[in-house]
């Protein structure tokens, strides 16, 4: 774009000798971007191939499907009660909740997925990229997807602001294993517009004492 905003520079001593060099980086928004080389004041001939762009194989660790929205809105379910009234939609790859009425309570408005595996001593990360129309609260839970809707998660509610801000949390499953978990944001109570990209949640790992 205009403003030609530099996300990552690298600078790579070539050799006459065929190396692969990578450098891993890390945006603070969605964006069409575009990669070059420079090679401005020097002379004689160079030489490219295979270049790759990829995402860490740490997401290979996520239970999340179409974490990134990239398939649009599919596997994930956002529910409404009444007195709230929102619409989601996926705007230039995040899930946008157009909220009209918050509702009363927080689970008014929820948007999910289910059928995780939470193992009873393991330890999970989870992790979202969000921000709002305004500064509000919401509240991400990982818990039982049916009667007592026990929360296995501890996460205290968290405070967006109008800011894209990645949010990371881990907790330790202290109840039965259960294999069809469920994984969501209470959004209600609050009118302001929520945004929501690159939610994570881990596989699980055993705990290690320190």
């Amino acid at each position: 774009a205009s403003n030609f905003y530099l996300y990552t520079s690298e600078t790579f001593q070539l050799t006459d000798i065929w190396t692969r060099y990578v450098f891993i980086f890390t945006v603070p928004e969605n964006v069409i971007g575009s990669f070059n080389i420079d090679m401005g004041g020097h002379t004689g001939s160079y030489h490219f191939d295979d270049f790759e762009l990829n995402i860490p194989d740490a997401e290979t660790d996520n239970q999340v499907s179409n974490a990134d929205f990239s398939l649009g809105d599919s596997l994930w379910i956002m529910n409404t009660y009444y007195p709230a009234v929102a619409q989601g939609s996926i705007i230039d790859g995040e899930y946008a909740i157009s909220i009209t009425n918050g509702g009363n309570y927080p689970w008014d408005i929820h948007l999910g997925q289910t059928g995780f595996t939470i193992e009873n001593g393991k330890e999970y990360n989870l992790s979202f990229d969000a921000y709002a129309s305004a500064p509000r609260e919401i509240s991400p839970i990982v818990g039982k997807n049916s009667e007592p809707w026990t929360v296995y998660s501890n996460f205290e509610n968290v405070l967006l602001s109008s800011y894209r801000k990645t949010y990371s949390f881990s907790f330790i499953m202290y109840e039965t294993s259960d294999t069809a978990a469920r994984l969501g944001f209470d959004i209600g109570v609050s009118s302001e517009d929520v945004f929501i990209d690159n939610v994570f949640l881990s596989n699980g790992t055993i705990p290690i004492d320190v």
